[in-house]
């Protein structure tokens, strides 16, 4: 991690650029596959194609019974409200896949997660600041945490690779709490929650965080980023 940071300098150096942010160079370096080579996976992938498989990472979610995970939920945070204090020092997270050198998404880590879960931690709160039970779980979840949580769509990270710009039919998504992804470099290494939030986030969410693969093509997001600079 801390040689990633420093050699995001080195990048701009080598480049010889002038007149373009930081975070502008970090974006474009990420997309360099030598940039994550210390953090792949070293065994071969296996891809996954059938419904049932592509589905797996939800599953243990879609399982659970909502009446014991509420009273799970209710009893963890009566005593552990928020992260507890720490030190500023960014947690390691699993490895890599190795296709991301070659993947045209962008890979994203969280946990797999239902809209019910996120009503259920909402109703558990009792907090209300947007009449949306989803989005207001959502909410009061990155306030406690204290940091960015994004609820986003993703796929198996084993999935088949697709040639359309569009995710197929055939390939299904589920929704993730997302907190890091490799489409911008600052995300990945410098806006990951801390060690003690990633711990608290742990031991509050069900299941187990990963990696997945956006449904969403590098195109699809400078699409956007050039829209959203249009608009300046």
């Amino acid at each position: 991690m801390d040689e990633l940071r420093k050699n995001a300098k080195d990048i701009r150096d080598q480049w010889h650029v002038d007149g373009v942010s930081d975070q502008e160079i970090l974006y474009q370096w990420v997309r360099r596959p030598e940039c994550l080579r210390d953090h792949l996976v070293a065994e071969p992938q296996r891809t996954v194609s059938s419904e049932e498989e592509l589905m797996e990472p939800i599953k243990p979610i879609l399982q659970l019974s909502m009446k014991i995970e509420r009273e799970r939920v209710r009893s963890f945070l009566s005593e552990n409200p928020g992260p507890a204090p720490g030190n500023k020092i960014y947690p390691e997270f699993p490895q890599l896949p190795a296709t991301v050198r070659t993947a045209r998404q962008p890979y994203v880590f969280g946990w797999p997660i239902t809209e019910e879960w996120l009503e259920i931690f909402s109703e558990i709160v009792g907090v209300c600041t947007v009449n949306d039970g989803i989005i207001n779980g959502l909410t009061q979840l990155s306030l406690r945490a204290d940091c960015c949580i994004f609820l986003t769509s993703a796929v198996h990270p084993d999935a088949p690779q697709w040639a359309e710009r569009h995710l197929p039919p055939e390939i299904p998504r589920f929704q993730i709490l997302q907190i890091c992804h490799t489409l911008y470099w600052h995300m990945y290494c410098e806006e990951r929650p801390y060690q003690t939030q990633y711990e608290w986030l742990k031991d509050l969410l069900p299941g187990e965080p990963g990696w997945f693969r956006s449904p969403f093509t590098f195109e699809d997001f400078d699409e956007v980023l050039e829209i959203s600079r249009s608009s300046y």
